[in-house]
């Protein structure tokens, strides 16, 4: 049909009933009429083209304004400026960002940022600390409403995956295996599952391969919890458990820790099999110049490693000796 026969008509949209201006006012054109002094505006009389007595903002002052007085000697601010929008989850929204390892940016405007909150997606230079996996809903979604905001992630650095587990909203506590969780590869040996986020959730439980796990519940309007997982090493000094950068959405981030080497103590040969007990285990973390970065690792006993970083690229920790020095090779 050619464009001259369309048919069509005007819509009638709705008007906010709430008389405020945004920024400095220099557009506003509401009937605020009263100053921040509880004054009224006279009549502007054709002055910067305006009539009435209203505020306005015609020589882009900081906020709207009007004559009080009727020679125009005093004018006034006017204060009706719009209540500022909030998010009403910011944790809630850099998580899953974070976590669906695509790009993204902050929009605050820079007095505003949340620079704590920012810094738990990235690095020191803001690279962006993704999973390997991004986060997808489980299969359970598709069959009961119990799974709706069920979804999982991993990590995966060398031959080890470190999986996520992301409930928002779920009001019960759910049991599910590693298999409905999507993530049989990441239980398959024992594996150590702990509470990250919130803060006050104490959740730690070891779980063996295809056993069942008791998820905690995460109820109440957008709040969410955050699982993740750790494979066992064993290593001549006992059961080792990496549990990574703790103050990150993601704790285990190939973009942070790029390589895990288990040696034996006959061979010294590289190996990643439960049957074997590692004489030493060491990572390769990358930074940036100045940046700190802490591990934790749990065995006997939960301990940290901090990697101080006099230059970027990459160092080795050694979890044994607990020290953390430049590597010979980025």
């Amino acid at each position: 049909m050619p464009e001259e026969s369309w048919e069509w008509e005007y819509c009638e949209v709705p008007q906010c009933d709430v008389d405020c201006y945004t920024l400095n006012g220099a557009l506003y054109l509401g009937g605020q009429n009263v100053t921040q002094s509880g004054r009224a505006c006279v009549d502007w009389g054709g002055d910067h083209g305006i009539d009435g007595g209203v505020c306005r903002n015609p020589d882009n002052d900081v906020a709207p304004w009007c004559y009080v007085t009727e020679g125009h000697t005093e004018r006034d601010y006017c204060d009706n400026k719009c209540p500022e929008a909030k998010e009403l989850s910011p944790s809630l929204q850099a998580a899953v960002s974070t976590l669906s390892a695509g790009p993204f940016g902050v929009g605050d405007r820079a007095e505003a940022l949340d620079v704590e909150l920012i810094m738990k997606s990235c690095n020191a230079d803001g690279r962006l600390l993704h999973p390997s996996k991004p986060l997808t809903v489980v299969d359970g979604y598709f069959f009961s409403s119990d799974y709706r905001e069920v979804w999982t992630a991993y990590s995966q650095v060398h031959s080890y995956l470190f999986g996520v587990i992301f409930l928002a909203e779920v009001d019960k506590a759910l049991t599910m295996t590693p298999s409905e969780l999507n993530l049989a590869d990441a239980f398959t040996t024992s594996t150590l599952v702990f509470s990250n986020y919130p803060q006050d959730l104490a959740y730690r439980k070891f779980v063996s391969p295809e056993e069942a796990l008791d998820m905690p519940s995460c109820g109440g309007y957008l709040n969410f919890c955050l699982l993740y997982t750790a494979p066992l090493i064993q290593t001549d000094a006992g059961d080792l458990y990496i549990l990574g950068e703790l103050e990150k959405w993601v704790p285990v981030s190939p973009d942070r820790i790029t390589d895990i080497v288990t040696t034996t103590t006959a061979t010294t040969a590289t190996t990643t099999s439960s049957s074997f007990s590692a004489s030493s285990v060491t990572l390769s973390v990358r930074g940036v110049q100045g940046e700190r970065v802490t591990l934790s690792f749990s065995g006997a006993t939960d301990f940290n490693v901090t990697c101080a970083f006099q230059e970027g690229g990459v160092m080795t920790l050694d979890v044994a000796a607990r020290t953390c020095i430049p590597s010979t090779t980025a």
